[in-house]
């Protein structure tokens, strides 16, 4: 939405493609969660897709990772 008022476009004119992030991120399920957070951090991304066998099996956030962290 602030993507949306910070450009001036009407909401009902936008399409998801002008405000999503991009590029589109992913993490594999297997991939350490310090890794994983550090990655999403690098690119000021705060959510990811997960891949597993080439398929996308969930999302995962930042703030789901920093919940789980162990030190």
């Amino acid at each position: 939405m602030l993507k949306v008022i910070a450009h001036r476009i009407q909401l009902h004119e936008a399409h998801v493609y002008e405000i999503m992030s991009k590029p589109v991120l992913s993490v594999t399920s297997d991939m350490p969660i310090p890794f994983a957070a550090r990655f999403l951090t690098n690119c000021s991304v705060s959510y990811a897709m997960v891949i597993e066998n080439n398929e996308i099996t969930g999302m995962v956030s930042l703030n789901r990772m920093v919940d789980f962290w162990e030190d």
